[in-house]
């Protein structure tokens, strides 16, 4: 069952801003640390390579905050947790904690390199409840492609994939798309469905972290993202009933039919998150609170999640962020594009470390619609 579903919400701009500023808090998020046994070139959390035997102290979640959190969460009626890094099975109570958060009743959202699961992990997170999706990128259907930007890894995530599967447990296979692999997607669609995903996502460089050197240099053409989308669609037919495929990017890049795919495995609305870092700040999501720029809202340390959600502070972003939108809505591209009424623009903490905005049109739909050649995909959807 989707998520969506499951809240009994729909995942669209429009529903969300009818709950004024005091939303509903849905869904949590929080980064467990920085750290990172990976250095990956296109990193959008610039995680920090870890060199030594353990995370030091101070940089990596406390057991007992994770969990207070969990609690305060829910009792304002969180039922998504998303759980980010770094890496997450660095952190040593990993396991206990998201047994303890599915006692609470959470979805769970988990996203990892897939170089730490043992089989000992792979067990505990098939008897896992709430575990909607584990996920794990997958940049090439060969280890020379795969590690020009994850590094050698290749054949410690297929074994990995390979245990998952045995223990069934619910994996998304993402492929990051650049100029070394974006020859190989068919290739790694068809090892995904082989590894049992029940998703295999095409997604373009994110542009935080170490993602905006890594778009200047190893990033995509335009001529080839409209491609891309092309190809992606294909294999979204090809997979159809056997396995979900999918692109991350602005939704007329996707028939409508793909579009209400991915809502049965995602959703993300900067008004019903709040994101939690291992130093206790609170912000609207994980981005929010580095790399880079950090807009704190509150720390658990000091506060309640109760009293931070719905202080002053946490409303006038809310009130800002639809101000924003709102203005940048009335203009091209966002004006003239089809999808506008699903749609935020740029991820907000992207427009919010990229700028220090709370809404920006992507640079693609820019570019699309500067292109007289290319208006229509943004204006009547490329399918």
């Amino acid at each position: 069952m989707s998520i969506a579903k499951k809240l009994g919400l729909l995942p669209s701009k429009r529903s969300m801003e009818l709950f004024g500023d005091e939303p509903p808090l849905v869904r949590l998020g929080v980064r467990i640390t920085f750290y990172c046994n990976l250095a990956c070139t296109y990193c959008s959390a610039d995680s920090t390579l870890l060199r030594r035997r353990e995370v030091p102290r101070g940089q990596i979640i406390d057991t007992p905050l994770f969990k207070s959190a969990l609690e305060q969460a829910r009792d304002l009626g969180a039922v998504v947790l998303e759980i980010t890094g770094g890496e997450p099975f660095l952190y040593k109570d990993l396991l206990e904690v998201l047994k303890y958060a599915d006692d609470l009743g959470y979805i769970t959202l988990l996203a990892t390199n897939g170089t730490l699961i043992n089989e000992e992990s792979a067990r505990v997170l098939a008897k896992l409840d709430g575990l909607n999706n584990l996920q794990i990128t997958l940049d090439g259907s060969t280890p020379q492609v795969h590690s020009y930007t994850r590094g050698p890894t290749f054949r410690r995530v297929i074994k990995t994939l390979e245990l998952l599967k045995r223990y069934e447990v619910p994996v998304i296979i993402n492929t990051v798309v650049n100029k070394m692999n974006i020859h190989d997607i068919e290739n790694i669609a068809t090892l995904s469905k082989k590894l049992g995903a029940k998703l295999y996502k095409v997604s373009l460089i994110a542009c935080a972290g170490r993602g905006e050197a890594a778009r200047r240099d190893i990033g995509i053409t335009l001529e080839d993202t409209i491609n891309l989308a092309k190809r992606v669609h294909a294999l979204f037919l090809e997979f159809r009933g056997e396995m979900m495929v999918g692109l991350t990017g602005p939704p007329y890049l996707m028939s409508e039919d793909m579009r209400c795919e991915l809502r049965e495995v995602s959703m993300c609305n900067v008004l019903i998150h709040a994101g939690l870092d291992f130093k206790g700040r609170i912000g609207p999501c994980t981005y929010y609170l580095g790399p880079g720029k950090c807009y704190e809202l509150g720390n658990l340390k000091a506060q309640r999640l109760e009293d931070i959600w719905y202080s002053e502070r946490f409303k006038d972003f809310r009130r800002n962020f639809i101000k924003e939108y709102k203005s940048i809505e009335q203009i091209p591209p966002c004006s003239a594009c089809i999808c506008r009424e699903e749609c935020y623009g740029v991820c907000p903490a992207e427009a919010f470390q990229r700028a220090g905005r709370w809404a920006m049109p992507p640079d693609l739909c820019q570019e699309l619609y500067s292109r007289r050649e290319y208006r229509w995909i943004v204006t009547k959807g490329l399918f």
